[in-house]
């Protein structure tokens, strides 16, 4: 039997897990290109996980916040597509990955932000094409702590729909 919650499906006899990517796992575990997750059962944990993309060809100033609108996954509620921040309503281990595009002879300064402060950070140059660079973090949060994304420093953002700014978080630990 599968029961479809949103982009994430669960096939509860087997505990296999089907992501939208069309990664799959057996019994007790996730694999992805990224993180390894293990569950000791899946029927008892809670699944937080969110996907947003955008801004299209932005300059940003020196510690502005990036704020992604096009959510595409959202479970938990967790992320506002107003204010462009994850609040943690899951205690637990995330994995956060930022991917930031730029255009040509242009600079991307831009870090993932726990609570104001910079957990890791990144920058891409567009030397002769149009780079995509990605940040991620492992950040352990407790209930009401945020996270987002940031410039910091003087940055330009490039999305052409082949190359997608994006913010995305995922609770890989209770």
């Amino acid at each position: 039997m599968f029961t479809l919650l949103k982009h994430v499906f669960v096939r509860e006899t087997h505990r296999d897990v089907i992501l939208r990517a069309g990664q799959c796992c057996h019994f007790d575990y996730i694999i992805s290109s990224f993180i390894t997750i293990q569950f000791n059962s899946i029927s008892d944990k809670v699944a937080i996980i969110f996907q947003a993309s955008g801004p299209r060809d932005v300059t940003l100033v020196k510690d502005q916040d990036i704020i992604f609108q096009q959510v595409t996954t959202n479970e938990g509620n967790g992320y506002n597509a107003a204010s462009g921040r994850f609040t943690c309503t899951v205690p637990g281990i995330y994995s956060f990955s930022l991917q930031h595009c730029v255009d040509r002879d242009r600079y991307s300064h831009v870090a993932i932000v726990k609570d104001g402060s910079i957990v890791m950070a990144g920058v891409a140059h567009g030397e002769t094409w149009y780079p995509c660079a990605t940040v991620q973090a492992y950040v352990r949060l407790q209930a009401g702590e945020q996270v987002w994304a940031r410039a910091t420093f003087e940055s330009y953002l490039h999305d052409s729909g082949a190359r997608m700014n994006a913010l995305s978080g995922v609770l890989i630990q209770q």
